[in-house]
């Protein structure tokens, strides 16, 4: 995140968010998502983020929290990606099943 100055990753379930500059962690989330977490993706703002996981969840998050701002509906399979598309908000998921899907950031 340029604004912030930091970076977000997942391991598992667990997330953490960096301090660019210095590289120490500045916030733990153990346990955030219910299965793990398979993408990331900052909106256009870079004040939300973007999580898919391996059961299909889909999720708007606050870069500073971590709060869930929505959740969008499942799907049957993992995430594998996902993109934001500032131009137009939307947010494009590819799937495991071989399917891409397209969510409107409302």
């Amino acid at each position: 995140n340029p604004l912030q100055r930091s970076f977000l990753t997942a391991s598992g379930t667990d997330l953490k968010v960096w301090d660019a500059v210095s590289g120490c962690v500045s916030q733990d989330m153990p346990r955030f998502a219910e299965s793990h977490i398979t993408a990331l993706c900052l909106d256009v703002t870079c004040r939300r983020f973007v999580m898919g996981t391996h059961m299909g969840r889909l999720s708007m998050h606050n870069c500073i929290t971590g709060v869930e701002s929505y959740r969008y509906d499942d799907v049957p399979c993992e995430i594998s990606s996902v993109c934001y598309l500032g131009h137009v908000r939307y947010i494009l998921a590819a799937c495991t099943d071989n399917h891409l899907r397209l969510y409107g950031d409302d």
